[in-house]
This record gives structure tokens, sequence and C-alpha cells, in this order.
């Protein structure tokens, strides 16, 4: 994860390792039964279950999530990408349909909207060893979907030397900002699924929200998810980047931007994000 950090009127970029964590275990993470991309078209009916011997191709997700879900929910994937509407529900099969073209592949996000419950994904992931490891080695631990002190002092207690990062991803979150910037060392606005879980409108307030508590605190504050996403296909930003850039960077004492997907398509990708923040700085503090 490639991190660019705003102080001092100066780009500073730092590459460090970050693990992006599930605790406290509550974004769910599904699977296809063979591993491949399957493309899915408007309209498609996608069969959910938590069922593990089946051989269809069916999407897999934690038993949890079946037993939270009602018909009339919506299920998303990954950060708004794909949108499932549960028409019925047989035992421990979601029937869903698609709502756009899209595609499913290994390991993404799955959560119902305005929802939130514990998900244990141990069940569906099965290499603990290599997540151990990058535990011990990570610079800092993000943790999902935090949502009050407790989430992140418990985890505190296992890694106690590890820099913690909150992302708010929910209504609770949000609700909860000023105790949990307290005792924080970093929060990230992980705008995907924060849009997902707040009523309609609600997002720039909660944004606001957010970034005063980080700064009575004076805590570092990233704005994430597709902060600059039209990199991947574009030369220059759009101007609702720039402009949304330029309106954090007006608030935040401490801001960050995190780039993620605009990191891992390639490095000419990422250069050209980094080059696009640059001026965007040039141009607010010029």
């Amino acid at each position: 994860m490639i991190i660019s950090l705003l102080q001092s009127r100066e780009l500073i970029i730092k590459a460090e390792l970050v693990i992006d964590l599930d605790y406290p275990r509550k974004k769910a993470r599904y699977f296809t039964f063979n591993g491949d991309r399957h493309d899915i078209k408007s309209g498609q009916t996608i069969q959910v279950t938590s069922d593990r011997s089946t051989d269809t191709h069916m999407i897999r997700v934690p038993d949890k999530l079946i037993e939270n879900t009602s018909v009339g929910d919506r299920l998303v994937l990954g950060d708004g990408e794909l949108l499932l509407p549960v028409r019925q529900i047989n035992e421990n099969i979601l029937a869903t349909e698609s709502l756009n073209d899209w595609f499913v592949s290994d390991g993404r996000g799955i959560s119902v909207i305005g929802k939130g419950f514990l998900i244990d994904n141990s069940q569906l992931v099965f290499d603990h060893s290599i997540k151990t490891k990058l535990l011990l080695e990570a610079n800092s631990h993000a943790l999902s979907f935090v949502e009050n002190e407790h989430d992140i002092s418990n985890w505190r207690k296992q890694y106690p030397h590890t820099t913690i990062w909150s992302k708010i991803e929910s209504k609770q979150g949000v609700d909860n900002i000023g105790d949990i910037a307290r005792v924080s060392d970093a929060i990230i606005i992980a705008r995907g699924d924060l849009v997902l879980q707040m009523p309609p409108g609600s997002l720039d307030s909660s944004e606001e929200q957010l970034i005063s508590n980080a700064n009575s605190y004076h805590k570092v504050i990233y704005l994430g998810t597709e902060v600059l996403s039209f990199m991947v296909t574009r030369s220059f930003p759009t101007r609702a980047e720039i402009s949304g850039i330029m309106s954090f960077l007006d608030k935040a004492k401490f801001p960050g931007i995190l780039l993620t997907k605009e990191s891992s398509y390639s490095f000419e990708v990422l250069k050209k994000s980094l080059d696009a923040i640059s001026k965007i700085l040039e141009l607010k503090w010029k």
C-alpha cells in the first residue's frame, strides 16, 4: 500500500507495509467455488450460499451473513461495484439479481447495506501462517469497520507496539469518532463502504465530523477509496477528484491521501497519480 502524506506544504511519499485487516470481523469476504473470475450481467440471477460442499459457480460467504439477511436486503460487493438485491431465500441459499454489469473474483468484501454484525472469515480463509507473519512485520495495522474504542483497545492488547489506523466505514463509527480518534494513531475515511452505510446525502457532513475530531486529537486522517481512480484510464484527474482533494486539504490539519487502486495497476498509473497530487498542491499552496 502506497501512502502520500501531506504535511508542511510538502508531498512526502511513504512506502511502508500496512496490513488491511478484517478485524473486528465486521466485513465478510466472498469466494467463488473454482477461484476464477466470473463476468456478471445486469439482470442475471446470482446465488449466494455458505455451503462449502457444492461445486456450482455460486458465491460462497460466511454463515453469519446468510443468517442475518432477509428478502429485500441488498448485498453490495467491493466498494459498491456490484449491487445484488435478495429476491428469495431457500435455506442457506440467497437468490439475488444483479443490478449492473461487473465481475466477481476471490477475496473481495461483501456486506448487507444498513446491517452490521460480527463475521468470522476463518471458515473461508485457510492460510493463517502468512497473515500471522505479516501481522508481526507490518508497520501499521488498518482495522476495518471500527465502531468504538473497544475495537482498538482489544487489538492493542495483542499487538501493543503496532501503529493502529482506524477505518471508519459505518454510521456507528461516525457517531463514536471522538472516542475512536482519541485512542487511534490515524483515521481512514473509507468512503466506499461509508457511503453505502450512511443515509443518502450525508457523506459530506460525516467526513466533516471525522476530520474535525481527528484535528482535535492531532491525528493524521487519510482520504481513501477512489481518490484518483480516473487516473487508471486518463492522464489527468477529473474536476470532481480535484475538488474533493482541495476541500479535504482545506479542512484537515494533518491530511493524507491513501492510494490503493491507483497504486495496484502499474507504476505508470501510480506515477501519474503522484504527479497529479503534486500539481494540486502547487495550485493549493502557491
